[in-house]
């Protein structure tokens, strides 16, 4: 079986948007229609893209995008499904009840301005709610972020490995 860079059922890769061309372009149009329809959505230059693929029905603890290379200020998270459909969790404060969300391959999911620090969860990926042209089961989540402040760095934030390095959440 083969192991991939964070474990055994998922993979990261954390780097400049520039090797992303194309794909990147979602990032650029979610954010502009969600700005013509929320006064209180930043804009954002996307600088980078964290992509992970999930080969197995476990999802991603709860967390919140607090770490450097997740971007300083209220600039929006941007978040494209490609493949697995995912239940995606998530509420304002830990007290709160918990909302879910079906993402679909295709679907894009945004959170900034007020709702950027939103406590959020991957709570399980269906592997059987493919698009029929994936030839593997798997879910590909590409997550694109404005942060400056690490270009020229991203070896730094190559590995995160949530049971390590997720901290304080």
């Amino acid at each position: 079986k083969k192991i991939l860079n964070t474990g055994e059922d998922r993979g990261r890769i954390y780097d400049s948007v520039h090797r992303f061309q194309g794909v990147s372009d979602y990032c650029v149009k979610a954010v502009r229609e969600a700005r013509a329809v929320d006064v209180e959505m930043p804009d954002m230059e996307c600088t980078h893209v964290l992509l992970n693929m999930y080969t197995s029905t476990e999802g991603l603890v709860w967390h919140r995008d607090i770490y450097e290379n997740d971007g300083i200020g209220d600039f929006p998270i941007v978040n494209l499904c490609v493949g697995a459909s995912c239940v995606f969790g998530f509420r304002h404060k830990d007290t709160d009840p918990i909302r879910t969300i079906r993402l679909r391959s295709g679907d894009i999911l945004l959170f900034g301005g007020p709702c950027r620090l939103i406590d959020h969860s991957v709570l399980e990926v269906d592997l059987d709610d493919c698009p029929d042209w994936m030839e593997t089961p798997c879910r590909f989540s590409y997550t694109f972020r404005h942060s400056p402040e690490v270009i020229g760095r991203e070896d730094e934030f190559k590995y995160f490995r949530v049971k390590e390095h997720l901290v304080g959440q």
